[in-house]
């Protein structure tokens, strides 16, 4: 795997130290046997960390070696090779790094950063494909941030109006996630704020929702998958990378990042369920989750192995929001089909015959979904989102303000094509989403296979007028009717 690199320029300040001024990225391959990077024009470079007496005061050496596979995890935004260097270099190129001499470990110890105006001055450098100016100049001083826990003006109803436009069929479900985010946003200086956790079934919007009111509300949000993480010492990541990755999604705001929204999906693929054989991956994992949702400050190191950086973090502002399907514990409880049609989207005459009310309880959570009682005393407020009906999905394709159907309409009108159908048709296309097992995501599946083929009389020289949608059309997508 190709890896990326800081090229540094070593100066030699006297007395044994030395400054390493970031010129620009390389990028090619590191040799942890000889501790020096190979880039793809075959220049060989040492690391800081090595010294030879006899080597001149300025010379080039490299650090800060990452895969460039994580990079462009790292800077998702970055659309081309020479902007992702670019982006890499950026976050080493405001100051250069102290360097000095210990001749009991006969190597360049990497301390501190530092600026030094007169040395940091414009680089220019032809070998590499990307060449970056780094010179340092002074900055007028930044205006001041409004403090980002300051409460908000936040309207519930309007809140709830924008998210029920978007997600269908879980009006409950909204309601009291709406609730919560607004108390926690709106009075947030209270020492009010609580986590919550939700359980449905895949496509039933419990993302969606958070999605929508964090854009309303103006707050940062991070997504994280549960099953990527493990205990700290062990294989994989560990759960301070959670809250490195809100940091980088605020550039480095800490104190915006303090503020934000934690999403930890799939949480149920953690479930502690006795095997010893996958503690590591479980329980463990759930207690690491304690620090996270406590009311504390962690220190997390969001510096590189080169250049550690370690900054306090307090956790009692963040709202942790957790995900998950919990299908056995929502079956156990009634909450979802069975062969008697009962629990939320039962086909029996294709009415709801659910719990309604039923108010899912922490013990329910521990006995059926596997969760530690630690962990559930932290999380106050429990969510059931409720498997969509075809009625629900009707709605979804006709109403929704992200309809895919009604998106997937706009070439034929662009084009000046009537497109008709009836209700016979979007009740067949909501029966093939459900078909698909996911929820709402199923939607974009049947309406790409139903369109496909009627789409191609977009492109055709003599284009029809009118095209009819049936229900012939659902179970053959050549089957439609043009004039």
């Amino acid at each position: 795997m190709r890896q990326l690199a800081i090229m540094y320029e070593r100066i030699s300040l006297g007395d044994n130290k030395f400054a390493f001024k970031p010129i620009r990225t390389i990028e090619g391959k590191y040799n942890e046997r000889t501790d020096t990077f190979t880039t793809l024009k075959d220049k060989t470079y040492s690391s800081c960390s090595y010294y030879d007496e006899n080597q001149k005061d300025h010379i080039r050496v490299f650090g800060n070696v990452e895969d460039i596979k994580d990079v462009q995890d790292y800077y998702d935004d970055c659309n081309s090779n020479s902007v992702l260097k670019k982006s890499f270099l950026d976050d080493f190129s405001e100051a250069f790094i102290l360097g000095v001499y210990d001749r009991k470990k006969q190597e360049i110890v990497m301390g501190d950063k530092y600026k030094d105006e007169i040395l940091f001055e414009a680089e220019t450098d032809e070998e590499e494909d990307v060449v970056v100016k780094t010179a340092s100049k002074p900055q007028p001083k930044a205006e001041t941030k409004p403090d980002p826990s300051a409460n908000k003006d936040i309207d519930l109803a309007k809140l709830r109006k924008e998210v029920l436009s978007v997600v269908k069929g879980q009006d409950e479900a909204v309601r009291k996630i709406t609730l919560q985010l607004a108390k926690n946003y709106k009075y947030a200086s209270a020492d009010i704020k609580n986590h919550i956790i939700i359980a449905g079934p895949s496509g039933t919007g419990k993302t969606e929702i958070v999605t929508i009111i964090k854009d309303i509300i103006g707050v940062p949000c991070v997504k994280v998958d549960a099953t990527s993480f493990t205990k700290e010492g062990y294989m994989g990541s560990d759960v301070d990378e959670m809250l490195i990755s809100l940091i980088n999604e605020c550039n480095g705001d800490i104190k915006k990042a303090e503020n934000g929204i934690l999403i930890i999906d799939e949480i149920d693929k953690k479930a502690a369920t006795g095997d010893p054989n996958e503690t590591i991956s479980s329980k463990d994992v759930q207690s690491s989750l304690l620090k996270i949702l406590g009311r504390s400050e962690i220190e997390v190191d969001i510096g590189t192995s080169y250049s550690p950086r370690k900054v306090k973090f307090d956790t009692s502002k963040l709202t942790v929001i957790v995900l998950g399907a919990f299908a056995d514990m929502l079956e156990k409880l009634d909450f979802t089909n069975n062969k008697n049609g009962i629990g939320f989207g039962s086909n029996m005459n294709d009415t709801q015959t659910t719990k309604k009310h039923y108010q899912l309880q922490k013990e329910d959570f521990i006995k059926y979904g596997g969760m530690i009682p630690e962990l559930m005393g932290r999380i106050p407020c429990m969510v059931a989102t409720r498997e969509l009906l075809t009625e629900t999905l009707e709605d979804i394709i006709v109403n929704g303000k992200k309809s895919e159907f009604i998106k997937n309409l706009q070439p034929f009108k662009d084009e000046g094509i009537d497109v008709q159908y009836d209700e016979e048709f979007i009740h067949g296309l909501a029966l093939l989403a459900k078909k698909m097992g996911v929820g709402a995501r199923g939607i974009a599946d049947a309406v790409n296979y139903v369109l496909t083929e009627a789409q191609e009389e977009c492109f055709v020289e003599e284009k029809p007028k009118v095209i009819r949608l049936t229900k012939h059309t659902i179970e053959d997508n050549t089957k439609y009717e043009k004039e």
